[in-house]
């Protein structure tokens, strides 16, 4: 089973690095509230994105349910074409599985016994028809990834909390790279959030530079923490 990464715990080296990647900080203070800011967000809403479950993950999921309706559309099927013996000798087949012997068993026991096998047919025409694609929805096509939308969107708002700068994605005009200094604060993140060097990040910075302009999202995170931790003084300069 695929595991859910852990939060990153932002080591005084990571957030030197991260610190050393920004632009210059809109005050002395907001450079010294950087690693209680970092640290926070791994705890909280980091903690969380990362917990989420992948969609390869959700798709065994559904698989597997879906294997249950179709063994218990089969049973159904093979239950339904048994005639009252054949539904009687696996009643007794299913006691002596059980080590009970007929001849121990009184006629009203058995007679409840036969009853309780017909009433499990009703439970396997419930069991049948499940749809686990409809509990479970997945869109088509290849998705958004929402954990790292969510993580740039977040990364964005430390970017102009702690410089004053709006965050933009910049691509270079000649070779039609990502550049720019939000994307030089993202690579460092990046790695520390995900472990896996900036793979992916380019994909990510297209899709939250196109929720940003066409959906206007932004993050509320440094809201958040100013509200859990008032005595920070997060806005202070």
């Amino acid at each position: 089973m695929v595991k859910s990464k852990a939060a990153p715990e932002f080591s005084t080296e990571n957030v030197k690095a991260v610190a050393n990647s920004l632009p210059k900080p809109q005050s002395k203070r907001r450079r010294e509230l950087l690693p209680l800011v970092l640290r926070e967000w791994s705890g909280a809403e980091l903690r969380g994105y990362l917990s989420r479950e992948s969609r390869a993950i959700t798709k065994q999921r559904i698989k597997k349910l879906e294997t249950v309706q179709m063994r218990s559309l089969e049973l159904l099927d093979a239950l339904k074409a048994l005639d009252k013996l054949g539904r009687t000798t696996i009643v007794v087949a299913m006691m002596n599985a059980e080590g009970v012997r007929l001849q121990d068993v009184s006629r009203s026991e058995f007679t409840d016994r036969v009853a309780r096998l017909d009433g499990q047919l009703y439970y396997l025409e419930k069991l049948a028809v499940i749809v686990p694609r409809e509990i479970w929805k997945l869109a088509p096509g290849q998705p958004r990834n929402l954990t790292a939308y969510l993580v740039l969107q977040d990364a964005a708002a430390i970017f102009e909390w702690f410089t004053g700068i709006k965050a933009a994605r910049g691509v270079d005009r000649i070779n039609a790279t990502e550049t720019g200094p939000f994307f030089r604060f993202a690579s460092v993140l990046w790695p520390i959030v995900f472990g896996n060097g900036t793979e992916g990040l380019p994909a990510a910075m297209k899709n939250w530079a196109l929720g940003r302009s066409r959906y206007h999202e932004r993050s509320a995170l440094i809201a958040n923490i100013a509200l859990r931790q008032r005595t920070w003084g997060v806005f202070d300069e």
